[in-house]
């Protein structure tokens, strides 16, 4: 694994055999994946914030000189990557919720209105049938 994550800091990532590549991802893969998803608890989340960290890396790599900063690195963007997927899954749940509230919600008035015609036209009815 340190052999593949040097090779992502030296750069030469586009210049490796296609299988060196696949390892190369793969090894990344695994740490970042294996962090998103202690703080995610959910597996598509992981595994989009492994992709999205590893497109970060190529484009804009660190400025690191070792190893151990540049894991520190992966760490912090997956991190941050999982935060913000967390945010964005939990604003897109909570306008669900929201959506479906607004809906109960239109339901029950229809429903209430539905119920003071019954309840006004049978006490029309019961004024009728008194006389």
């Amino acid at each position: 694994m340190k052999d593949n994550l040097r090779r992502l800091l030296d750069k030469e990532f586009f210049s490796l055999d296609v299988s060196l590549q696949k390892q190369v991802y793969a090894d990344f893969y695994r740490l970042a994946y294996r962090f998103s998803m202690n703080i995610a608890k959910d597996h598509g989340t992981a595994e989009e914030v492994a992709q999205e960290t590893f497109l970060k890396a190529l484009r804009h790599p660190p400025g690191v000189d070792s190893e151990a900063q540049f894991v520190a690195w992966v760490k912090v963007v997956a991190r941050n990557l999982t935060r913000n997927a967390i945010r964005q899954r939990n604003k897109f749940r909570l306008g669900e919720d929201l959506e479906g509230i607004a809906a109960r919600l239109s339901c029950h008035k229809a429903t209430t209105e539905q119920r003071s015609r019954r309840s006004c036209c049978c006490s029309m009815f019961a004024n009728a049938s008194r006389r």
